[in-house]
């Protein structure tokens, strides 16, 4: 019968001796408004019924920008209530195994604002580029009995009721895929946190004491941002008595526990994150990077246009026979001495409205949109044969196609793989000339052994040269304009014995000029290729003895 009673003195008593230390309890009251706060971004982060992972919130946000600038795009939540329920609900496990979970409700109106490159892309609006581009905004979070805790930690803080707001702004790392800072990193800033009237409930080991909260205002630093590091400052006004707080450094700071290392390999754990860990992420060198190996496929789908070409290009079979009749290099069928003949193209316009160049083995579809119109020649040494193919290369390495110059208007060489709607990453050449020179590695004939006449797609690329271009970069509804003002690109596309899918030179792109790779360490052309399945695109080829051999 007197445990009531008892319980309520032993309650008076913690509150009393809390009382007799105000400057402690406002610093833990401080550090454990952070810590709140935080959880509550991420309640509201992936809360799917009215937070920031709500379809429709997702699918609205207001954009500001122009296409190849800086823009915005600003999600915004209105009184979202999430009701964790009385029990804690894990909200996120670190690369610690240290979890976070609350219980309790909130109520939330907040705004999550990125800032980077404005792509036009409703999914995607905007690329971050800087490692402070996303800040979060509470407007307004209003509690009953919400609370926040963490499994290396016994201290925790339950707002039994009142508001908070603030800016949350983390420190962005940059993502394997396409180095864009987007993994939320635990180096996060706190700004212009405001209680207003609260009541809470502090928990330090097993001592508990009810505290109120006329108002506070606080900005913080979780590990590391700028010239700050475990910092919290501010004032805090418990029992109607203002409190300054300025905790600072790695041993007294904003988390008393505070240990670097520790913090960093909380995320470094994370699929999403590019190793080693960067907060750079400029997107310009990413583009140049892409927009070299588009450039070479550009090239590439040109040369295979004209070479298909039977009216004005390289596959004009009356005119490589009248190339070997003025050569007189009929005398050859006798002789079998080996000749060399020149194909010309002269102003030779290809492509069209979604022109079709060809289909690979594996129903891949290949399209030159716009129109090139091409100067060159290709250069062919073989053996001369009554046949329907009348030069028959002795070896892999004997034509050559060198274009001289290309003039393009809206070129746009298009790759559909079969099964989807989608297109492959494509660059359209507004204008500019287009020049370069293809070394191709040809198959042998099954019919004809010993003669390398069948045309597959590997080969080497040499000096391929973008000159004055306005392009646009297409990657699925994001959209990059830029003025290309001179290339120098080497590569080679697919894999004969020790050479496969590299890429090397300059790009030179909005007055800037990028370090595509070196001679002696190339980048991947396709980042995705894979040898295998490279040789299924073109295993079917009509009369190919076999894929060339790879070491």
């Amino acid at each position: 019968m007197r445990t009531g009673p008892m319980l309520l003195v032993l309650a008076l008593q913690t509150a009393g001796c809390a009382r007799m230390v105000p400057e402690q309890v406002a610093d833990g009251v401080a550090r454990l408004t952070v810590r709140d706060l935080g959880g509550v971004l991420i309640a509201a982060n992936f809360d799917e019924a009215c937070g920031f992972a709500n379809q429709d919130v997702i699918d609205s946000p207001a954009v500001s920008g122009e296409l190849g600038e800086i823009g915005t795009a600003t999600w915004t939540i209105e009184d979202c209530t999430i009701d964790l329920g009385p029990e804690p609900v894990e909200l996120s496990t670190d690369c610690n195994g240290v979890i976070t979970s609350a219980s309790g409700l909130v109520t939330v109106t907040a705004r999550k604002i990125v800032t980077g490159h404005f792509t036009g892309d409703p999914a995607t609006p905007v690329i971050p580029v800087e490692q402070q581009a996303a800040t979060f905004i509470v407007d307004n979070a209003s509690f009953t009995d919400f609370v926040v805790m963490k499994t290396n930690s016994e201290n925790h803080m339950r707002i039994i009721d009142g508001s908070l707001e603030g800016k949350i702004i983390p420190r962005l790392a940059a993502d394997h895929e396409n180095g864009a800072c987007s993994v939320i990193s635990p180096h996060i800033a706190f700004e212009d946190i405001e209680w207003g009237p609260s009541t809470v409930e502090v928990t330090s080991g097993k001592k508990s004491f009810e505290v109120p909260i006329r108002s506070g205002s606080l900005n913080a630093v979780n590990g590391t941002v700028g010239e700050l590091e475990n910092h919290i400052e501010g004032t805090v006004t418990v029992w109607n008595k203002a409190r300054d707080v300025l905790l600072s450094g790695p041993v007294e700071g904003l988390d008393p526990d505070y240990d670097a290392t520790i913090l960093d390999d909380s995320f470094t754990c994370r699929e999403e994150l590019a190793q080693p860990v960067t907060f750079s992420c400029e997107l310009d060198p990413i583009l140049a990077e892409n927009a070299a190996r588009l450039i070479v496929k550009n090239f590439g789908l040109v040369s295979k246009t004209v070479d298909l070409d039977t009216d004005c290009g390289f596959g004009n079979l009356m005119g490589q026979v009248s190339e070997l009749i003025s050569l007189g290099a009929l005398a050859g069928l006798f002789t079998g001495d080996p000749e060399t003949i020149e194909l010309d193209a002269d102003a030779c316009t290809v492509g069209g409205d979604m022109f079709p160049i060809f289909s690979d083995c594996v129903g891949t579809d290949y399209y030159l949109d716009g129109t090139a119109t091409v100067d060159g020649t290709k250069t062919v040494t073989g053996k001369v044969v009554l046949s329907t193919n009348p030069l028959q290369p002795e070896d892999r390495h004997s034509a050559l196609v060198v274009l001289d110059r290309v003039a393009l208007s809206e070129v746009t060489p298009i790759e559909h793989p079969s099964g989807t709607p989608d297109y492959e990453p494509r660059l359209t050449m507004h204008g500019g000339t287009l020049s370069g020179t293809y070394h191709p590695v040809t198959g042998e004939s099954a019919d004809d052994r010993g003669a390398y006449f069948i045309v597959i797609p590997v080969g080497e690329f040499e000096n391929i040269r973008l000159q004055n271009a306005d392009v646009t970069l297409y990657n699925g509804d994001m959209t990059f304009p830029m003025h290309v003002e001179d290339s120098s690109l080497y590569a080679f596309t697919g894999g004969h014995l020790d050479e496969a899918n590299w890429l090397y030179g300059t790009v030179t792109i909005n007055g800037s000029t990028w370090e595509i790779g070196a001679s002696a360490e190339p980048i991947l052309l396709d980042p995705d290729y894979d040898q295998a399945y490279f040789d299924t695109t073109y295993e079917c080829i009509e009369d190919l003895e076999s894929p060339v051999p790879v070491n």
